[in-house]
């Protein structure tokens, strides 16, 4: 969904006035703040989106992406098993955004088991590429 400017933010006003903010020293010392802490908030998280952990996604790939998914790094907390010629994958994500583009990548030989709202976009996404094949060119 894109989001409306408003009638402010439009235009050569909205860039004069943003053009007009200079960047300004402060006297305040940077926060101290351990590596640890920032390690779980940008390094635990799917991709480029950092944040604290909220879910797993667990996506099944067909036999014939197996192997080349078996080899591949999606994320370095990443948990996958062969089962039945397919190979189960859990992510763990914060922001299904770039998640749902990596998925979609594989088109069908992959499956969102879990979890629903994740399944539900990455279906959503699929019927509105499709859409646009059933209108003539």
């Amino acid at each position: 969904m894109s989001r409306r400017l408003g009638p402010r933010q439009t235009g050569a006003a909205h860039l004069r006035r943003r053009a007009s903010h200079k960047p300004r020293l402060r006297d305040e010392r940077p926060k101290d703040i351990p590596e640890e802490r920032l390690n779980c908030y940008f390094t635990k998280s799917y991709g480029i989106f950092s944040g604290r952990l909220r879910r797993k996604a667990l996506l099944r790939f067909s036999p014939e992406r197996a192997r080349c998914v078996a080899d591949e790094t999606w994320h370095p907390q990443q948990r996958g098993r062969f089962e039945n010629g397919h190979y189960i994958l859990e992510i763990p994500y914060s922001d299904a955004r770039e998640l749902v583009l990596d998925i979609l990548e594989h088109g069908p030989d992959v499956e969102v088991l879990r979890p629903k709202p994740l399944r539900t976009k990455v279906w959503e996404q699929l019927l509105r590429a499709a859409s646009q094949y059933r209108r003539k060119p």
